[in-house]
């Protein structure tokens, strides 16, 4: 991975998977790097990559088990990562799952990390409202923290879409963000 790209790191459903959620069956590697590049085949091993801005702040380990050692994001950054790409990870219900999952191990210290690296104020609205529908208050709490402060306009709970036009969006007062019951209902048949 060095020579394809200095700042790189295993990310979304694969960093999912070596944090011990697996909920799909990935037919890639998934990695992030600084600058879009096309998928790469190494032997039967398919690797595609997700372009993102200042991958090199995003909180990361190292892994050393297997043939070589390589980083993959946090479980807090993880998170972070499948918010802002919930469209190519399967949407809301995939990353709840794999929040339910990930959320007893969270750090509080490690979720403020992650936020400050990711900066998006829109992207931690998302995951504290959804950390609070999960019911794991410590690290929503968190969330509203790191929020403190900060111009937090209203803006949808899922990409791409405008909750505003169904008769049944409400908007949550703590999180600013616009959801429809259904949203919710379904967060609520995970837990």
């Amino acid at each position: 991975m060095r020579l394809l790209s200095a700042d790189y790191y295993v990310a979304l459903l694969s960093a999912a998977r070596h944090w011990g959620s697996a909920h799909y069956a990935l037919q890639a590697t998934q990695v992030m790097v600084e600058r879009p590049r096309a998928a790469w085949m190494p032997g039967r091993l398919r690797v595609d990559f997700t372009a993102k801005r200042g991958v090199s702040r995003t909180p990361t380990v190292v892994v050393s088990h297997g043939v070589a050692p390589w980083r993959v994001s946090t479980r807090e950054a993880t998170l972070f990562d499948l918010i802002r790409h919930q469209s190519a990870v399967g949407g809301l219900e995939s990353i709840a799952r794999i929040a339910r999952d990930l959320g007893p191990e969270l750090s509080c210290d490690e979720l403020t990390r992650a936020a400050e690296a990711c900066g998006q104020v829109p992207v931690v609205q998302r995951l504290g409202f959804l950390l609070e529908q999960l019911q794991f208050r410590h690290a929503a709490n968190r969330m509203e923290e790191w929020l403190a402060n900060r111009r937090v306009p209203v803006q949808s709970l899922t990409l791409g879409t405008s909750e505003a036009r169904s008769a049944s969006s409400e908007v949550h007062a703590r999180w600013r963000i616009r959801y429809n019951r259904e949203h919710v209902e379904t967060l609520k048949e995970l837990m």
